[in-house]
C-alpha cells in the first residue's frame, strides 16, 4: 500500500513538473519555456487603458493584424495594458463582465497564432492610474485593495492553464502612500491570491515609482517590494533622460530636450544635492521697468565636494507683481575675472523649468514677451524666496575656478522690498557619482544602476517600458540611436524588454490611438531599429502571403546544436547564418545545424522555406 501511494505521489509530482513546463518559469535569473531558455522582448499596447469610454471594448486599439506585424519584425511579447474597469464596475464590484473575458480570449487566440507571448499588465487599478500621483484611492481605500485582490484571482483562475500567457505584472508603477510597506503588503496579497489558483504562471513586480508624490524616495531596497515568491521577475522602466526622451511633448513640459548622444551635454546623478549658490548678483527694482541687463559678479568654487551648478532665476515677495526673465550668459573666469571661455550663452526659446517656492506659494510659467523676440520665464504670486531652475543648463565645476553669469530682467508691478536675480547654484552627490555625458555609457551606468537589486536577489530583469517619444526622431534628434543602444545594452546583458508603445501619439510605433493602425504613420527611423536589431531587415514583410506557422529555433542561447522547427507542411530550402558584421559563416539544407565552431556572440539566422524568408535572432554562448 505504501509503495502504491509513493508511486502515484511521484506520478503526481512528474505531471505537475511537466505541465509547468509548458509555461514561461524562471529559473535562476533566466527564463525558460519547454526546457529551452527564452528572451522576451516586443512592444506594449496600450488597449486605450486611460480611455474609460473604451474600458469595456477596447477592441479598437489592434486587431490581429497587428499581431502579425510584431511577428514579422521578430517580436515574441506583448505588454499587454489591462484597466479593471474592463472587468468591473465600481458599481457593482466583484461581478465580471463577461466581453472582458471574451476580449483577453480573442487576443490570446490571436497571440497564439502568431507566436507571440502575453505579459497582463493591469496599468489602472481599482483606485486608480498609479505613475501621475493620482491613484491614492487604492492605498486609502482597502476595498479597491480586496477587489484588485480578487480581480487578479480571477484572472489566474480563468487563465491558469493558459501557457500563451508569460506572466501576471501585478500593477503599473505604484506610489504608495503612507509607506513603502503598504506596496510589499498589497503584492504579497496579490500573489497570495494568484497563488491559491494558479501555480503556472510567472509573477512580475516593480519598485514603488515614488512615496505618495515625493518621486525622490528610495529606501534601503529601493524601493522594491518584499514578498514571498520563487517564480517571479522584476521589471523597470528606462526614460532616461527624461528631458530627451519627453522632449517637445506639450503635457511634459520639457521643451526642446536637445539630441542623443551629445557628449557637451551634462547629466547630472539623482542624488545631486543642494549645497550653495551664488546670491549677490544685482537685483531688479520695485515698480515697472523694461528689459534690462543685470551683470553678476563672480564666484569661486573653494571646495573639491562641488559637482556641477545650474542656472536659477531667483526671486523673493513678488506678490501680485510679475518679474520676467531671459537670455543670459554664463562665463568661466581666472584669477583675475578675465573671461577663459563661455559655458552657456543662451536665447531662452523653450526648455525645462523646475519651480520651488518656501512657503508653496506664487507659480512660473512663459510669457510671449522676450527680451528681443516672444519667449520669457515668469515668476508671480509667490510670497516668500522662489526659484526657477533650468535644469537643461548644468555645467561642470572645480575648485579653484570662477564662474559668472549676467542675463535679462523686466518687471510689472514689482513690491517695495521684493528682489529677483539671475544666479547659479551648486550641487554635491552623497554618494559621490559623478557627472555623465549623454552617450552610450550614461544610459549604460543608469540601466546597471536600475537593475543592481535585481541582479543581486538573483531575479531575471525585465524592462517593461522603454521608449523615447516621436520628437525625438526629428531633425537628427538620435531617438533611433538611443533605442538602438537601449536594446544593445539589454542584449549584452540578457534582459527582456517591451518597447513602449505600440500605437499612440506620443510614443508610438505608429501613430493614432482608436483607430486600426495607419502604415503610413509609421516610425521608420524605429522601424529600422527594430529589424537591425531582430534580423527582420531582409525578411519578407508581405503581410497577405502565408506565415509559416510555428517556425521557431532552439536552444536559444545554443552551445552546439541548433534546430529548427519549421511547423507543419513546410521544407527547409535553405539556412543561412550570418554574424554581426553581415558576413556569411555557414550555409546549410538541414534542420540540424552544428554551431560548435562558431565564437560566442550573436548571429542571425535566415530560413528559406518556399517562397518566404524568415530572419531570426540567436545567441551562441
Amino acid at each position: 500500500m505504501c509503495s502504491k501511494v509513493i508511486a502515484f505521489f511521484l506520478l503526481f509530482v512528474g505531471a505537475w513538473t511537466v505541465h509547468g513546463q509548458n509555461f514561461v518559469q524562471r529559473q535562476g535569473k533566466k527564463v525558460y519555456y519547454k526546457g529551452d531558455e527564452i528572451l522576451l522582448r516586443g512592444m506594449a499596447f496600450g488597449n486605450l487603458v486611460w480611455e474609460d469610454a473604451y474600458a469595456n471594448t477596447p477592441n479598437k486599439h489592434h486587431s490581429e493584424i497587428d499581431y502579425q506585424r510584431l511577428q514579422d519584425l521578430g517580436m515574441n511579447a506583448i505588454r499587454f495594458y489591462m484597466n479593471y474597469k474592463t472587468f468591473e464596475n465600481d458599481a457593482n464590484p466583484y461581478n465580471y463582465k463577461q466581453n472582458g473575458w471574451d476580449w483577453i480570449d480573442l487576443n490570446i487566440k490571436w497571440a497564439k497564432a502568431h507566436n507571440i507571448f502575453l505579459i497582463l499588465n493591469m496599468h489602472i487599478p481599482q483606485g486608480g492610474f498609479q505613475s501621475q500621483c493620482k491613484g491614492s484611492a487604492l492605498w486609502t481605500d482597502t476595498a479597491n485593495q480586496n477587489r484588485l485582490v480578487a480581480l487578479w484571482k480571477a484572472i489566474a483562475h480563468k487563465y491558469k492553464d493558459e501557457p500563451q500567457i508569460a506572466g501576471f505584472d501585478l500593477v503599473n508603477e505604484p506610489t504608495p502612500s503612507g509607506s513603502i510597506e503598504n506596496w510589499t503588503n498589497l503584492a504579497q496579497r496579490i500573489i497570495d491570491g494568484i497563488r491559491t489558483v494558479d501555480n503556472n504562471h510567472m509573477i512580475i513586480t516593480e519598485r514603488a515609482l515614488a512615496l505618495g508624490c515625493d518621486y525622490s524616495y528610495t529606501d534601503a531596497n529601493s524601493n522594491y517590494p518584499q514578498i514571498t515568491e520563487s517564480n517571479l521577475m522584476y521589471t523597470v522602466h528606462m526614460y532616461d533622460p527624461y528631458e530627451f526622451t519627453h522632449q517637445n511633448l506639450a503635457w511634459a513640459g520639457t521643451g526642446d530636450g536637445g539630441k542623443y548622444p551629445d557628449n557637451d551635454k551634462i547629466t547630472v546623478p539623482a542624488d545631486a544635492s543642494y549645497a550653495t549658490g551664488d546670491y549677490d548678483n544685482p537685483s531688479i527694482g520695485s515698480g515697472t521697468s523694461d528689459w534690462k541687463e543685470y551683470k553678476g559678479t563672480p564666484f569661486s568654487i573653494t571646495v573639491d565636494t562641488l559637482l556641477c551648478g545650474r542656472v536659477v532665476f531667483l526671486s523673493n515677495k513678488i506678490a501680485e507683481g510679475m518679474v520676467y526673465f531671459d537670455d543670459f550668459v554664463l562665463n568661466e573666469l581666472d584669477a583675475s575675472n578675465n573671461i577663459v571661455k563661455t559655458i552657456h550663452a543662451v536665447n531662452l526659446t523653450s526648455g525645462a523649468q523646475w519651480y520651488w517656492s518656501a512657503n508653496n506659494t506664487g507659480m512660473n510659467s512663459t510669457s510671449t514677451s522676450g527680451h528681443g523676440d516672444s519667449f520669457s520665464v515668469t515668476i508671480t504670486g509667490n510670497t516668500s524666496n522662489a526659484t526657477v531652475i533650468l535644469p537643461d543648463f548644468a555645467f561642470r565645476v572645480e575648485k579653484g575656478k570662477k564662474y559668472a553669469i549676467s542675463g535679462w530682467m523686466k518687471g510689472d508691478n514689482i513690491p517695495l522690498g521684493a528682489t529677483a536675480s539671475i544666479a547659479t547654484e551648486y550641487y554635491y552627490s552623497p554618494s559621490h557619482k559623478p557627472l555623465s555625458a549623454r552617450n552610450y555609457q550614461y544610459l549604460l551606468n543608469q540601466i546597471t544602476n536600475y537593475t543592481k537589486y535585481i541582479e543581486a536577489k538573483g531575479f531575471p530583469v525585465y524592462f517593461g517600458e522603454f521608449g523615447a517619444g516621436r520628437p525625438c526622431f526629428l531633425n537628427n534628434k538620435g531617438g533611433d540611436r538611443w533605442v538602438a543602444d537601449c536594446m544593445h545594452i539589454f542584449d549584452s546583458l540578457g534582459y527582456h524588454f517591451t518597447y513602449h508603445s505600440y500605437k499612440e501619439s506620443s510614443f508610438g510605433y505608429y501613430d493614432g490611438w482608436d483607430q486600426p493602425v495607419d502604415p503610413s504613420t509609421v516610425n521608420t527611423d524605429l522601424q529600422d531599429v527594430f529589424k537591425t536589431f531582430f534580423g527582420t531587415a531582409n525578411s519578407i514583410q508581405d503581410l497577405t502571403s502565408p506565415n509559416v506557422v510555428g517556425l521557431r529555433i532552439h536552444p536559444n542561447p545554443v552551445g552546439d546544436l541548433l534546430q529548427i522547427n519549421l511547423g507543419d507542411g513546410h521544407r527547409l530550402d535553405a539556412a543561412i547564418i550570418i554574424d554581426g558584421s553581415g558576413r556569411k559563416v555557414i550555409e546549410s539544407t538541414s534542420i540540424e545545424i552544428n554551431v560548435q565552431a562558431l565564437k560566442s556572440g550573436m548571429y542571425y539566422i535566415k530560413v528559406v522555406t518556399q517562397n518566404k524568408n524568415v530572419s531570426l535572432k540567436f545567441v551562441k554562448k
